[in-house]
């Protein structure tokens, strides 16, 4: 499980200095933060809209409820986009290390 995280969850793949400088910084700011920014935020609002464009006149429009149906479209994209950081947090931490252990020589 780890070696797919790495490789397709990660931010970075061949870890410049720029790019570990620019980790470490990130961890600093935290998990969560991360989380909501690259998961929430920056992937899952985006999603969200370009579902709900894509989707709003064959289903959203036909829906018992419109705004239900937005709400709860909103809902499962978000717990997807928090998902989708959490993967991208750990896939980008294990390949970090793996980096720092080559680095350093361990």
């Amino acid at each position: 499980m780890n070696k797919i995280l790495k490789k397709y969850c990660s931010l970075y793949q061949n870890w410049s200095v720029a790019e570990q400088t620019r980790w470490i910084s990130i961890q600093r700011r935290g998990k969560a933060r991360f989380i909501i920014e690259q998961g929430i935020c920056r992937w899952g609002l985006l999603s969200f809209l370009l579902f709900m464009l894509i989707s709003h006149q064959s289903i959203t429009v036909k829906a018992d409820n419109p705004l239900q149906h937005i709400l709860i479209t909103a809902f499962v994209w978000l717990i997807i986009s928090a998902v989708y950081g959490l993967l991208l947090w750990e896939g980008t931490n294990l390949s970090f290390s793996d980096s720092d252990k080559k680095r350093v020589g361990g």
